[in-house]
């Protein structure tokens, strides 16, 4: 005891259990605390896991859709040297064509000189069949005045 002020030095059993209480009180808050923050924690890790988680898909799809669009690629690529190959080929057989067309344009027109000089001889070959005709009618004529006329110019 503290005889100056009167007072106790060594607190009585009655201060440290009220000490004790408190401080157990704010070591339960603080554990308290602690339990919340480690909840808190681990909802926010969970969270962080799941975000983790979505992310991994959406790589995972990205890759795929990443796949998808090469092989996409790859099969437009060549469709287009596909493409090129056909345009190639058709060219040659453009080329060809004009030439096939330029030779019957020239046989046409060997065709149509032919065809005109074979008009020709039939107007001729009628001409000459014409001609003949009036000089087979002559001979027969004349083939009949001999055979009618005396017999002294045989």
């Amino acid at each position: 005891i503290n005889a100056e002020y009167g007072e106790e030095l060594i607190p009585s059993g009655e201060d440290c259990a009220d000490e004790l209480r408190q401080k157990s009180e704010e070591l339960l808050q603080i554990q308290t605390e602690l339990a919340e923050e480690k909840g808190a924690h681990n909802k926010t890790t969970e969270e962080l896991e799941e975000k983790i988680k979505q992310l991994l898909q959406i790589q995972t799809e990205l890759a795929e859709e990443k796949d998808a669009h090469n092989k996409t690629a790859e099969q437009l690529e060549e469709k287009s040297e596909n493409l090129v190959q056909t345009e190639e080929v058709l060219d040659q057989q453009s080329e060809q064509l004009v030439q096939i067309q330029t030779e019957l344009a020239e046989e046409t027109e060997e065709l149509n000189e032919t065809k005109e000089e074979l008009e020709n001889l039939k107007k001729k070959s009628k001409k000459k069949e014409k001609k003949c005709r009036k000089t087979s009618k002559k001979l027969k004529a004349c083939e009949k005045r001999c055979e009618s006329a005396p017999d002294s110019n045989n």
